[in-house]
């Protein structure tokens, strides 16, 4: 019987983990051309309805729960759409318009997954003074408040308050892992998560070991 192999010193357990989920979900969208103010007056300036454009793991989600929250609406009704979700089934819909007022906000995230003619619904049920706020892939479902955009920098500065500021081999690896997932980077953390499972990317910062 061959003898067990001794784990790696290297290797990090989930729990110490600082690209698990728990860490992301305390770091906040990082605004580059706009400030929070600004789009949040841009948005008063669109009828108060717009949308959060950009490819997928660009911070559109993040952004939305971040200006829903400094909108402080009365309530805010969230509809989150899933890939190959064409339609909002009816009871959803009525759950949503029956408990929500102008001065409320309904957040719609994955609006792209929609079809034609259910958006063209939706529209109608939202009617013109009701606050919404959207996320998608593409432009034209509403007018677009904000390009989300992501850059190696952004992905560096992540890691960085994650953990500790990349070295010169580490940035050439997040430029590397940044053009493999196409700028997306909830998929460029998701590698450096599992490097950092596997030792290959090391721990270095004492905070996310607590």
């Amino acid at each position: 019987m061959k003898a067990k192999q001794k784990p790696r010193n290297n290797f990090c357990p989930a729990r110490n983990n600082p690209f698990a989920t728990e860490h992301l979900q305390k770091i906040r969208y990082r605004f580059s051309d706009e400030s929070l103010a600004e789009l949040l007056c841009h948005f008063d300036t669109l009828g108060k309805q717009a949308a959060i454009v950009g490819p997928q793991g660009h911070g559109k989600t993040t952004l939305q729960k971040e200006l829903a929250s400094a909108m402080v609406p009365s309530q805010t009704q969230w509809v989150k759409l899933r890939e190959g979700d064409r339609i909002i089934p009816q009871s959803i819909l009525h759950e949503v318009f029956s408990k929500t007022g102008t001065s409320d906000l309904i957040c719609v995230d994955g609006a792209e997954q929609l079809s034609w003619w259910n958006w063209k619904k939706f529209l109608r049920q939202l009617g013109k003074d009701q606050r919404c706020l959207i996320t998608s892939h593409r432009q034209g479902l509403l007018p677009t408040l904000i390009n989300c955009k992501t850059s190696v920098s952004l992905l560096a500065d992540l890691v960085t308050e994650l953990t500790s500021t990349p070295d010169a081999a580490q940035q050439k690896e997040l430029e590397l892992i940044f053009i493999k997932h196409r700028g997306d980077i909830r998929q460029s953390i998701r590698e450096l998560y599992d490097r950092c499972s596997n030792g290959a990317w090391p721990v270095t910062s004492t905070e996310t070991l607590i």
